[in-house]
Order: structure tokens, then C-alpha cells, then sequence
């Protein structure tokens, strides 16, 4: 009975921390997807060669 508790308690633990970490995932992935769609819009201005500039930084 203990076993099981102990268990019930470690899964929890898993979970809560699986869900901080991808939480945290996805948070950092929307700014990078933000600020690179930012980027995108800035770039888009001045429309020269910033196709081979991107390719570059990558």
C-alpha cells in the first residue's frame, strides 16, 4: 500500500514536472517564432538578396 502511494506520488512529480518543461518549450518556441516573424516583416521592406542572407545565418 505504501509501494503504490510512494508511486502515485513519484508519477505526479513526473507529471507536473513534464508539464513545466514542455510548458516552458512551447513558450520559448512561440517568442522564436514571433521575433522571426518580426524579422521576416522587417526583412520584407527592403527586398534585396535577404533570402541568401537568411540561408546563411542558418
Amino acid at each position: 500500500m505504501i509501494a503504490q502511494t510512494f508511486l502515485g506520488y513519484w508519477f505526479d512529480t513526473i507529471k507536473l514536472a513534464f508539464y513545466i518543461y514542455s510548458y516552458n518549450l512551447l513558450k520559448r518556441i512561440s517568442k522564436v517564432v514571433i521575433s522571426d516573424a518580426v524579422q521576416q516583416e522587417r526583412m520584407h521592406a527592403p527586398s534585396g538578396g535577404c533570402e541568401a542572407k537568411q540561408s546563411g545565418e542558418h
